[in-house]
């Protein structure tokens, strides 16, 4: 059973810079290019490519941290983060963009829909598997960059392939159930909230290494060193504390909980950060 769980709610606490206006630039529907004519926002210059999904816009002559809205790229030092930061980068480079804000995060990085004469950024990166599509975005785009995704994961492309970062293409662990609702206020039980895995595999896994992370990336469980899965076996992974078990794994979230209520992706990873598994709701 899947249920949807809460998220983050984003701040504007700073001037935000531009036009104001939140509205999604057109595209066209065959290639996805941006149709120049007639497409709102302000025109910045790029000072630096961050990572995947944030750099540093020249708006107005003030230096602006911005935050790609709808998407979520590997983290520094993770799978496949210098290919979507070198990707990025090769999106602006030579060329001013047009940027369309909408608020600013926690961190107080604007957000933004980011376009050049010939590029959607934002859903670029997702069409070629280099990003997430963040279903709890809220932004006018947010079907197709979730359209996007599904072909980039049906390919696969990117995070979506097997062994993209290297591990063996030979084990299987599938996610059967996902409970992100739990009952009550999710963060005064979050062990009402949990993950269900399977191995599917021929044989055991040894999950020394592997990891269960959600789209935000801020929330993720490494399994300790030994612990093997026999073919064939279930466990579920708990969001709160609890003695471990063979069937039964506890994250240690207290007073938190991990899967948001409107919409998130389960993501398994092997211990070389290929995703095995992943499960968006």
């Amino acid at each position: 059973m899947v249920i949807l769980a809460g998220c983050a709610s984003t701040t504007s606490t700073a001037p935000i810079p531009g036009t104001g206006t939140a509205e999604a630039p057109a595209i066209d529907s065959e290639d996805n290019t941006v149709d120049a004519v007639g497409v709102p926002g302000v025109r910045a210059r790029v000072e630096r490519v961050i990572d995947g999904d944030s750099l540093d816009l020249r708006i107005d002559g003030e230096l602006e941290e911005t935050r790609l809205i709808g998407v979520n790229a590997p983290e520094p030092n993770e799978c496949l983060a210098d290919q979507a930061r070198d990707r990025l980068a090769d999106l602006v480079a030579d060329t001013d963009v047009f940027v369309v804000t909408a608020g600013r995060d926690d961190f107080g990085r604007l957000l933004a829909v980011v376009r050049t004469d010939d590029a959607y950024v934002n859903l670029e990166l997702v069409r070629e598997g280099l990003a997430v599509a963040r279903d709890q975005s809220g932004h006018p785009d947010a079907g197709r960059f979730e359209d996007a995704e599904a072909e980039a994961r049906a390919i696969p492309l990117g995070i979506w392939a097997p062994g993209a970062c290297g591990g063996s293409t030979d084990v299987s662990i599938e996610i059967i159930a996902v409970e992100a609702d739990a009952p009550g206020p999710d963060n005064e039980n979050p062990n009402g909230e949990w993950i269900e895995l399977r191995n599917v595999s021929s044989g055991a896994v040894d999950l020394t290494g592997w990891a269960v992370r959600d789209e935000s990336t801020r929330h993720r469980y490494t399994f300790a060193d030994g612990f093997v899965v026999a073919a064939g076996a279930s466990l579920r992974l708990f969001s709160g504390t609890g003695t471990d078990t063979a069937t039964e794994r506890y994250w240690g979230k207290q007073g938190e909980s991990v899967w948001n209520n409107d919409g998130d992706t389960v993501f398994v990873l092997d211990a070389s950060g290929s995703t095995v598994a992943s499960f968006p709701y």
